[in-house]
């Protein structure tokens, strides 16, 4: 049996081969072209046009769940027939009114309202996140040593505060988040959150720990707002 030998680059040519030349091209400088994530329906694809940052569009395998979770009498040969609809729907609202975005969370380098607590690495921030048409803000926990957000801490509950004006933000529970009240299922570390009203107290228990920590959610100052604050004394 025959044996090819390998090709043989001749060294008395003026030009070098191809190849020789792409090896030796200097780096292109400048930013170089991003490959978009791939998305599997309007919602996420007008979220990846806009650019906004750490926005993970939904896998495929996550949007029929998701569907599925939503309308029990999805199935697989169905599915289509409701990601058009939501499709229609996405559009409509592109063209008409908009999308508000809701729940996105800051980078690490964002400036947010924040709280460390005490004895911990952990810290609670608050930002807008597209709730501020509702006067509220979104909240989460952050590990300030690896500075990433992570999820809530083992053995920690946030709690509407005894400090609260009576009637006001005085649920019977903990605060649940935005993923356990939509009973997601696996959800990753780092995306849980939840949103608050402006002025909340809300007080964090720890497990093992007597002692509870109490801190205020921000309120927006209106632009066009100047209120009088009343004076104290005699008239």
């Amino acid at each position: 049996m025959s044996h090819s030998s390998p090709p043989i680059i001749p060294t008395d040519s003026a030009t070098p081969p191809e190849s020789h030349i792409l090896a030796t091209e200097p780096l292109r400088e400048g930013p170089q072209p991003q490959t978009r994530p791939p998305t599997f329906y309007k919602g996420d694809e007008y979220m990846v046009q806009q650019g906004y940052p750490g926005f993970k569009p939904m896998t495929e395998a996550g949007l029929h769940a998701s569907i599925k979770m939503a309308f029990p009498e999805a199935t697989d040969e169905n599915l289509h027939t409701y990601i058009d609809a939501i499709n229609k729907r996405v559009e409509e609202m592109i063209a008409g009114p908009g999308i508000r975005t809701m729940g996105m969370k800051p980078q690490s380098d964002d400036k947010t309202f924040f709280v460390r607590i005490p004895d911990s690495d952990y810290a609670i921030r608050m930002w807008d996140g597209g709730m501020d048409y509702y006067r509220q803000f979104c909240l989460d926990f952050y590990d300030t040593r690896r500075r990433i957000p992570v999820n809530l801490p083992q053995g920690f509950a946030l709690w509407p505060s005894p400090s609260n004006v009576q009637g006001m933000y005085t649920m019977s529970g903990p605060l649940v988040s935005w993923e356990r009240a939509m009973n997601c299922k696996g959800f990753p570390d780092g995306e849980e959150k939840w949103s608050v009203p402006e002025g909340m107290h809300i007080t964090l228990v720890r497990a093992g720990r007597p002692e509870t920590f109490t801190f205020t959610v921000p309120v927006r100052q209106a632009a066009h707002a100047a209120p009088v604050q009343p004076q104290y004394g005699t008239l």
